[in-house]
């Protein structure tokens, strides 16, 4: 049985913002233009609570909807890699809005726990199966 010897990167001690969105800076977090170069033309993201076309089209829109409607920050807690897969398990953070959530909860702070695999091809993400969330 192999053991990987490599201390796990330890989040604790980064400062809160860079934990939030994985070293980036709040403007590079949200920017969604790199999406073309980032997902394959028949990309789909199974998670997406409404219906998307495949491909980057359909990514920037649930990012777009993620990002700046539920105003979700991600705090990476792991990210770990295989040779066809990136995973991630994040905490996302956002605000609630009264089409989602309901007029009573418009604006209120929330968190939930997920994990994300990406399955890969080189440099390109191809499919994000539905979220697992608690």
């Amino acid at each position: 049985m192999h053991h990987d010897r490599r201390p796990a990167r330890d989040h604790r001690h980064q400062p809160r913002a860079a934990r939030r969105t994985g070293g980036l800076r709040r403007d590079q977090h949200k920017d969604l233009a790199r999406i073309p170069d980032l997902v394959t033309d028949d990309f789909v993201d199974h998670g997406s609570p409404f219906p998307l076309p495949p491909g980057p089209e359909g990514y920037t829109q649930i990012l777009t909807f993620v990002t700046r409607v539920l105003d979700f920050e991600y705090e990476i807690v792991d990210l770990f890699c295989t040779l066809d897969r990136i995973v991630v398990r994040s905490i996302a953070h956002g605000r609630a809005v009264a089409p989602a959530h309901g007029a009573q909860f418009a604006g209120r702070p929330y968190s939930m726990t997920t994990i994300q695999p990406d399955r890969m091809r080189p440099a390109q993400s191809v499919e994000v199966p539905a979220p697992r969330s608690r």
